[in-house]
């Protein structure tokens, strides 16, 4: 019975250090590799279509801060998302990116942790599996803009 109890207390303990907490989260992550592990039929089309974005991916960023504001910094313009705010989920381990005004989900992020600040990012309702790192430590987004008439932008990596 007590190496059933340590057996047990083992395997919480294994799996509870894979879970994170919104600390964790919060920070700047620099996609290290952008992948998509199955590719279905595709048109030659499709299939360049993919390979951009891919590319796209690869030189983006994601910004959570204390406060609740996210940023997903990419130069698709379909893609990038300002000024929203993002809630961590621990039980399922997603992040949930939504939008300020309306409220409606612009993107949601099972969460998987690899080692040493890194994670993997798998982005709901796509493909895509981004490999991210932790650069930094974000207390809040500063946001510039050049003149008047241009909106806030966050600075791309």
């Amino acid at each position: 019975m007590k190496v059933l109890s340590i057996v047990f207390i083992s395997i919480l303990l294994y799996f509870g250090s894979f879970g994170q907490n919104k600390t964790e989260i919060t920070g700047k992550w620099v996609v290290q590799k952008a992948e998509l592990p199955v590719r279905l039929n595709m048109t030659e089309d499709q299939r360049e279509m993919m390979d951009l974005i891919i590319t796209e991916f690869n030189r983006s960023s994601f910004e959570f801060d204390s406060k609740q504001q996210a940023n997903f910094n990419i130069r698709l313009s379909d893609y990038y998302i300002y000024n929203a705010f993002w809630v961590y989920n621990e039980d399922s381990r997603t992040i949930t990116i939504r939008d300020k005004n309306t409220k409606s989900c612009l993107m949601q992020i099972f969460v998987s942790p690899v080692f040493n600040n890194t994670m993997k990012f798998y982005v709901q309702q796509t493909p895509f599996v981004l490999t991210v790192k932790k650069v930094s430590d974000l207390e809040e987004i500063n946001y510039s803009y050049n003149n008047k008439n241009e909106k806030y932008i966050a600075a791309l990596p």
